[in-house]
Protein backbone atom coordinates (compact mmCIF):
# COMPACT_ATOMS: atom_id res chain seq x y z
CA UNK A 1 0.00 0.00 0.00
CA UNK A 2 1.39 3.39 -1.01
CA UNK A 3 1.19 5.92 1.81
CA UNK A 4 1.72 9.19 -0.07
CA UNK A 5 1.49 10.22 -3.70
CA UNK A 6 3.62 13.31 -4.28
CA UNK A 7 2.19 15.24 -7.22
CA UNK A 8 4.75 17.55 -8.84
CA UNK A 9 3.66 19.67 -11.83
CA UNK A 10 6.71 20.33 -14.01
CA UNK A 11 6.81 23.24 -16.45
CA UNK A 12 10.12 24.77 -17.56
CA UNK A 13 11.71 23.84 -14.25
CA UNK A 14 15.04 22.41 -15.39
CA UNK A 15 16.88 24.45 -12.75
CA UNK A 16 14.86 23.21 -9.78
CA UNK A 17 13.06 19.91 -10.43
CA UNK A 18 16.00 17.76 -9.28
CA UNK A 19 16.16 19.62 -5.97
CA UNK A 20 12.42 19.13 -5.41
CA UNK A 21 12.57 15.39 -6.14
CA UNK A 22 15.73 14.83 -4.07
CA UNK A 23 14.07 16.57 -1.10
CA UNK A 24 11.26 14.01 -1.21
CA UNK A 25 13.71 11.12 -1.38
CA UNK A 26 15.92 12.46 1.42
CA UNK A 27 13.16 13.26 3.90
CA UNK A 28 10.81 10.32 3.42
CA UNK A 29 12.89 7.15 3.53
CA UNK A 30 10.63 5.46 6.09
CA UNK A 31 7.34 5.65 4.19
CA UNK A 32 6.00 4.03 1.05
CA UNK A 33 5.62 6.73 -1.56
CA UNK A 34 5.37 7.45 -5.25
CA UNK A 35 6.39 10.63 -7.06
CA UNK A 36 4.12 11.63 -9.93
CA UNK A 37 5.89 14.20 -12.09
CA UNK A 38 3.40 15.73 -14.51
CA UNK A 39 5.23 17.61 -17.24
CA UNK A 40 2.94 20.12 -18.95
CA UNK A 41 4.28 21.79 -22.07
CA UNK A 42 7.89 22.55 -21.16
CA UNK A 43 10.13 24.16 -23.78
CA UNK A 44 13.44 23.76 -21.91
CA UNK A 45 15.21 20.50 -21.03
CA UNK A 46 12.85 19.57 -18.19
CA UNK A 47 11.87 16.36 -19.98
CA UNK A 48 15.40 14.99 -20.24
CA UNK A 49 16.05 15.77 -16.57
CA UNK A 50 12.93 14.03 -15.26
CA UNK A 51 13.61 11.02 -17.47
CA UNK A 52 17.03 10.69 -15.85
CA UNK A 53 15.49 11.08 -12.38
CA UNK A 54 13.04 8.27 -13.18
CA UNK A 55 15.93 5.98 -14.18
CA UNK A 56 17.50 6.59 -10.76
CA UNK A 57 14.34 6.05 -8.70
CA UNK A 58 11.78 3.35 -9.48
CA UNK A 59 9.14 5.20 -7.45
CA UNK A 60 9.06 8.08 -9.91
CA UNK A 61 6.34 8.04 -12.56
CA UNK A 62 6.33 10.52 -15.44
CA UNK A 63 3.16 11.81 -17.08
CA UNK A 64 2.43 14.52 -19.61
CA UNK A 65 -0.55 16.87 -19.73
CA UNK A 66 -1.56 20.00 -21.54
CA UNK A 67 -0.10 23.27 -20.26
CA UNK A 68 -1.48 24.54 -16.95
CA UNK A 69 -0.83 23.70 -13.31
CA UNK A 70 -4.48 22.74 -12.70
CA UNK A 71 -4.45 20.27 -15.59
CA UNK A 72 -1.20 18.79 -14.29
CA UNK A 73 -2.54 18.41 -10.74
CA UNK A 74 -5.78 16.85 -11.98
CA UNK A 75 -3.76 14.41 -14.07
CA UNK A 76 -1.80 13.53 -10.96
CA UNK A 77 -4.96 12.98 -8.91
CA UNK A 78 -6.37 10.66 -11.59
CA UNK A 79 -3.23 8.51 -11.59
CA UNK A 80 -2.35 8.58 -7.88
CA UNK A 81 -2.48 5.35 -5.87
CA UNK A 82 -1.48 6.62 -2.44
CA UNK A 83 -3.82 6.99 0.51
CA UNK A 84 -2.65 10.58 0.86
CA UNK A 85 -1.87 13.28 -1.70
CA UNK A 86 0.85 15.91 -1.26
CA UNK A 87 1.24 18.70 -3.82
CA UNK A 88 4.79 19.98 -4.29
CA UNK A 89 5.63 22.77 -6.72
CA UNK A 90 8.77 22.07 -8.75
CA UNK A 91 10.41 25.32 -7.58
CA UNK A 92 9.97 24.43 -3.91
CA UNK A 93 11.31 21.63 -1.72
CA UNK A 94 10.84 19.74 1.53
CA UNK A 95 13.04 20.49 4.52
CA UNK A 96 11.83 17.77 6.91
CA UNK A 97 10.01 14.45 6.91
CA UNK A 98 6.24 14.08 6.75
CA UNK A 99 4.50 12.53 9.75
CA UNK A 100 1.20 10.89 8.83
CA UNK A 101 -1.56 11.31 11.42
CA UNK A 102 -4.16 8.65 10.73
CA UNK A 103 -7.08 10.32 12.50
CA UNK A 104 -7.10 13.51 10.45
CA UNK A 105 -8.66 14.39 7.09
CA UNK A 106 -6.25 17.26 6.46
CA UNK A 107 -2.79 17.91 7.89
CA UNK A 108 -1.29 21.39 7.59
CA UNK A 109 2.36 22.15 8.33
CA UNK A 110 4.24 25.36 8.89
CA UNK A 111 6.46 26.52 6.06
CA UNK A 112 9.27 28.93 5.26
CA UNK A 113 9.54 31.60 2.60
CA UNK A 114 13.27 31.79 1.98
CA UNK A 115 14.44 31.91 5.62
CA UNK A 116 11.33 33.64 6.99
CA UNK A 117 9.08 31.35 9.02
CA UNK A 118 5.33 31.26 8.38
CA UNK A 119 3.62 29.80 11.41
CA UNK A 120 0.19 28.34 10.70
CA UNK A 121 -0.18 26.19 13.81
CA UNK A 122 -0.83 28.99 16.31
CA UNK A 123 -4.58 29.08 15.61
CA UNK A 124 -5.91 25.67 16.71
CA UNK A 125 -3.90 22.45 16.93
CA UNK A 126 -6.60 19.84 16.34
CA UNK A 127 -10.08 20.56 15.00
CA UNK A 128 -12.70 17.85 15.31
CA UNK A 129 -16.09 19.59 15.43
CA UNK A 130 -18.11 21.13 12.61
CA UNK A 131 -18.27 24.50 14.39
CA UNK A 132 -14.49 24.64 14.79
CA UNK A 133 -13.98 23.60 11.17
CA UNK A 134 -16.26 26.45 10.12
CA UNK A 135 -14.26 28.85 12.32
CA UNK A 136 -11.06 27.54 10.76
CA UNK A 137 -12.36 28.08 7.22
CA UNK A 138 -13.21 31.69 8.12
CA UNK A 139 -9.78 32.16 9.70
CA UNK A 140 -8.01 30.77 6.63
CA UNK A 141 -10.06 32.87 4.20
CA UNK A 142 -9.17 35.98 6.19
CA UNK A 143 -5.48 35.41 5.40
CA UNK A 144 -5.49 33.65 2.01
CA UNK A 145 -1.85 34.33 1.12
CA UNK A 146 -0.77 32.47 4.24
CA UNK A 147 -3.32 29.65 4.34
CA UNK A 148 -5.19 29.11 1.06
CA UNK A 149 -2.63 27.11 -0.89
CA UNK A 150 -2.57 23.36 -1.54
CA UNK A 151 1.15 22.85 -1.08
CA UNK A 152 2.48 21.96 2.37
CA UNK A 153 -0.66 19.99 3.19
CA UNK A 154 -1.68 16.34 3.19
CA UNK A 155 -5.03 15.46 1.57
CA UNK A 156 -7.02 12.23 1.90
CA UNK A 157 -7.38 10.80 -1.62
CA UNK A 158 -10.57 8.90 -0.76
CA UNK A 159 -12.33 12.14 0.24
CA UNK A 160 -11.23 13.79 -3.01
CA UNK A 161 -12.45 10.88 -5.13
CA UNK A 162 -15.70 10.38 -3.20
CA UNK A 163 -16.67 14.04 -3.64
CA UNK A 164 -15.28 14.33 -7.18
CA UNK A 165 -13.06 17.28 -6.29
CA UNK A 166 -10.93 18.71 -9.09
CA UNK A 167 -8.93 21.83 -9.78
CA UNK A 168 -10.89 24.21 -12.00
CA UNK A 169 -8.98 24.26 -15.27
CA UNK A 170 -10.80 27.38 -16.50
CA UNK A 171 -9.02 29.71 -14.06
CA UNK A 172 -5.38 30.79 -14.05
CA UNK A 173 -5.11 32.34 -10.57
CA UNK A 174 -6.62 31.25 -7.27
CA UNK A 175 -7.03 27.62 -8.33
CA UNK A 176 -5.39 26.52 -5.06
CA UNK A 177 -7.91 28.40 -2.93
CA UNK A 178 -10.94 27.15 -4.83
CA UNK A 179 -9.86 23.51 -4.54
CA UNK A 180 -8.87 23.83 -0.87
CA UNK A 181 -12.17 25.51 0.03
CA UNK A 182 -14.19 22.72 -1.60
CA UNK A 183 -12.10 20.16 0.29
CA UNK A 184 -12.48 21.97 3.63
CA UNK A 185 -16.25 21.88 3.23
CA UNK A 186 -16.19 18.06 2.98
CA UNK A 187 -14.00 17.09 5.93
CA UNK A 188 -14.51 16.45 9.65
CA UNK A 189 -11.02 16.76 11.15
CA UNK A 190 -8.01 19.04 10.62
CA UNK A 191 -4.60 18.91 12.27
CA UNK A 192 -2.12 21.81 12.38
CA UNK A 193 1.45 20.64 12.93
CA UNK A 194 4.13 22.87 14.44
CA UNK A 195 6.84 21.31 12.26
CA UNK A 196 8.33 23.27 9.35
CA UNK A 197 8.51 20.90 6.40
CA UNK A 198 8.13 23.05 3.28
CA UNK A 199 10.22 25.81 1.72
CA UNK A 200 8.44 28.09 -0.73
CA UNK A 201 10.83 29.57 -3.25
CA UNK A 202 10.51 33.28 -4.02
CA UNK A 203 12.50 32.77 -7.22
CA UNK A 204 9.66 31.03 -9.01
CA UNK A 205 7.52 32.87 -11.54
CA UNK A 206 3.78 32.53 -11.20
CA UNK A 207 0.76 34.18 -12.75
CA UNK A 208 -0.17 35.45 -9.30
CA UNK A 209 3.11 37.37 -8.96
CA UNK A 210 3.17 38.73 -12.51
CA UNK A 211 2.52 42.40 -13.24
CA UNK A 212 0.10 42.85 -16.10
CA UNK A 213 -3.21 44.64 -16.64
CA UNK A 214 -4.65 41.35 -17.94
CA UNK A 215 -4.07 39.89 -14.49
CA UNK A 216 -7.19 41.70 -13.24
CA UNK A 217 -9.35 39.84 -15.77
CA UNK A 218 -7.84 36.54 -14.65
CA UNK A 219 -8.61 37.35 -11.02
CA UNK A 220 -12.14 38.36 -11.95
CA UNK A 221 -12.78 35.00 -13.64
CA UNK A 222 -11.35 33.14 -10.66
CA UNK A 223 -13.35 35.12 -8.11
CA UNK A 224 -16.52 34.57 -10.14
CA UNK A 225 -16.08 30.81 -9.73
CA UNK A 226 -15.62 31.18 -5.95
CA UNK A 227 -18.61 33.54 -5.68
CA UNK A 228 -20.96 31.26 -7.61
CA UNK A 229 -20.02 28.23 -5.51
CA UNK A 230 -20.40 30.11 -2.22
CA UNK A 231 -24.02 31.22 -2.42
CA UNK A 232 -25.41 28.20 -0.55
CA UNK A 233 -22.81 28.29 2.23
CA UNK A 234 -23.38 29.44 5.85
CA UNK A 235 -23.55 33.20 6.31
CA UNK A 236 -20.27 33.56 8.22
CA UNK A 237 -18.36 31.68 5.51
CA UNK A 238 -20.03 33.78 2.81
CA UNK A 239 -18.99 36.92 4.67
CA UNK A 240 -15.42 35.61 4.86
CA UNK A 241 -15.53 34.94 1.11
CA UNK A 242 -16.56 38.56 0.56
CA UNK A 243 -13.36 39.49 2.39
CA UNK A 244 -11.36 36.93 0.41
CA UNK A 245 -12.60 38.34 -2.92
CA UNK A 246 -11.88 41.88 -1.71
CA UNK A 247 -8.30 40.93 -0.75
CA UNK A 248 -7.82 39.42 -4.19
CA UNK A 249 -9.18 42.62 -5.75
CA UNK A 250 -6.43 44.51 -3.92
CA UNK A 251 -3.75 42.10 -5.19
CA UNK A 252 -5.12 42.32 -8.74
CA UNK A 253 -5.25 46.12 -9.00
CA UNK A 254 -1.90 46.63 -7.25
CA UNK A 255 -0.18 44.30 -9.71
CA UNK A 256 -2.33 45.24 -12.70
CA UNK A 257 -2.77 49.02 -12.42
CA UNK A 258 -0.29 50.49 -9.98
CA UNK A 259 2.77 49.23 -11.85
CA UNK A 260 1.79 51.35 -14.85
CA UNK A 261 3.35 54.73 -15.62
CA UNK A 262 0.13 56.73 -15.55
CA UNK A 263 -1.04 59.59 -13.35
CA UNK A 264 -2.30 59.21 -9.79
CA UNK A 265 -5.84 60.15 -10.81
CA UNK A 266 -5.86 57.88 -13.85
CA UNK A 267 -4.94 54.98 -11.57
CA UNK A 268 -7.76 56.01 -9.22
CA UNK A 269 -10.21 56.13 -12.13
CA UNK A 270 -9.24 52.69 -13.44
CA UNK A 271 -9.27 51.15 -9.98
CA UNK A 272 -12.80 52.45 -9.32
CA UNK A 273 -13.87 51.10 -12.71
CA UNK A 274 -12.69 47.59 -11.84
CA UNK A 275 -14.36 47.88 -8.43
CA UNK A 276 -17.69 48.09 -10.27
CA UNK A 277 -17.19 44.70 -11.93
CA UNK A 278 -18.86 41.48 -10.78
CA UNK A 279 -18.09 39.91 -8.35
CA UNK A 280 -15.78 42.60 -6.93
CA UNK A 281 -18.65 45.10 -6.61
CA UNK A 282 -20.93 42.56 -4.94
CA UNK A 283 -18.28 41.45 -2.44
CA UNK A 284 -17.34 45.03 -1.56
CA UNK A 285 -20.97 46.08 -1.12
CA UNK A 286 -21.74 43.12 1.15
CA UNK A 287 -18.61 43.49 3.24
CA UNK A 288 -19.62 44.39 6.80
CA UNK A 289 -17.22 46.38 8.97
CA UNK A 290 -18.41 44.67 12.17
CA UNK A 291 -17.81 41.21 10.63
CA UNK A 292 -14.55 41.89 8.79
CA UNK A 293 -11.96 43.61 10.99
CA UNK A 294 -9.02 42.42 8.94
CA UNK A 295 -6.60 45.39 8.62
CA UNK A 296 -5.76 44.22 5.10
CA UNK A 297 -9.28 45.27 4.10
CA UNK A 298 -8.89 48.91 5.13
CA UNK A 299 -8.50 50.14 1.50
CA UNK A 300 -11.74 48.34 0.59
CA UNK A 301 -13.70 50.18 3.25
CA UNK A 302 -12.12 53.44 2.07
CA UNK A 303 -13.46 52.68 -1.42
CA UNK A 304 -16.84 51.69 -0.02
CA UNK A 305 -17.18 54.93 1.93
CA UNK A 306 -16.08 57.14 -1.00
CA UNK A 307 -12.50 57.77 0.09
CA UNK A 308 -10.92 56.06 -2.91
CA UNK A 309 -8.10 58.61 -3.13
CA UNK A 310 -6.81 57.34 0.23
CA UNK A 311 -7.08 53.74 -1.00
CA UNK A 312 -5.22 54.88 -4.11
CA UNK A 313 -2.32 56.07 -1.97
CA UNK A 314 -2.19 52.76 -0.07
CA UNK A 315 -2.20 50.78 -3.33
CA UNK A 316 0.63 52.93 -4.68
CA UNK A 317 2.71 52.26 -1.57
CA UNK A 318 2.04 48.50 -1.80
CA UNK A 319 3.11 48.51 -5.43
CA UNK A 320 6.41 50.13 -4.47
CA UNK A 321 6.88 47.57 -1.69
CA UNK A 322 6.28 44.74 -4.18
CA UNK A 323 8.81 46.26 -6.55
CA UNK A 324 11.46 46.34 -3.84
CA UNK A 325 10.76 42.79 -2.65
CA UNK A 326 10.91 41.42 -6.22
CA UNK A 327 14.37 42.85 -6.89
Amino acid sequence: MIDISFIVPAYNCSDSISRAVKSIETNNKNINYEILIVENGSTDNTNSIIEQLAKENKYIKIFHSKKGVSRARNFGIKNAQGKWLFFLDADDYLIDKIDILKNSDLIIWNYKVAQRKKELSAFIKNIKSSDKIKQTIVHMLNDPTKFMTVWGKLFNREIIEKNKLWFDESVEVGEDSEFLLQYLLKIKTITFSSKYIYLYSTDNYSTTRSQDIRLIDKYQRSMRVIWNKSQSLPLDIKQAINGYISINFIVAVVRGIYVQKISFWEKDKRMKGYAQRFPFKDAINKLALDKNRNPKLMPIFLIKYHLSWLANMIFQIRSLQNKRSNK
